[in-house]
């Protein structure tokens, strides 16, 4: 990313209290503590597509949407009406609008993703797609972590961007 077009804002945010991770396969790491259930997969950006708890032991995110997966998600700029580029014509115009998860067809590339040997550290780096436009990164990053301590879980976001000001009138 160049310098003078990068941006970097941190986002702390508390989440559900849980206990402890366990790896389910390399693609998806769940963290619990047997009444909350929280799971990232890196497949799909990254983005929390498992949460279920003792009352409801079901999954709780509406897999079929990638918008509906809980994830970073972004707005910035004016609308623009990009059909000829691909945009569809039931969501034209539209801003800039980064998303961890995916695009219209497409998963969000996953560049890092860690998790210490104890499963109770874990975090994300994702090269979004902008939600509107069939697989078209969205010059940025975001990088998102969970921890596990203290019979609880916490969350941080990040996020760089990378998009030149004067592209396409954003």
């Amino acid at each position: 990313m160049k310098e003078g077009h990068r941006s970097l804002v941190s986002l702390p945010v508390l989440t559900c209290m849980v206990g402890h991770a366990t790896a389910v396969d390399d693609a998806l790491l769940q963290v619990s503590n047997g009444k909350v259930t929280i799971g990232m997969d890196r497949t799909k950006g990254g983005a929390i597509t498992l949460l279920s708890w003792a009352g409801h032991p079901q999954n709780a995110v509406n897999l079929a949407d990638p918008g509906r997966h809980i994830q970073q998600s972004y707005f910035a700029g004016k609308s623009l009406d990009r059909t000829a580029e691909g945009q569809h014509p039931a969501w034209s115009p539209w801003s800039w609008n980064p998303i961890q998860g995916g695009g219209v067809g497409s998963w969000a590339r996953v560049t890092e993703f860690e998790r210490s040997k104890s499963n109770t550290l874990y975090s994300v780096t994702t090269g979004p797609k902008l939600w509107d436009m069939p697989d078209e990164e969205a010059q940025a990053l975001m990088r998102q972590g969970r921890w596990a301590a203290g019979g609880g879980a916490r969350r941080w976001d990040r996020w760089w961007i990378d998009r030149r000001p004067d592209h396409g009138g954003w």
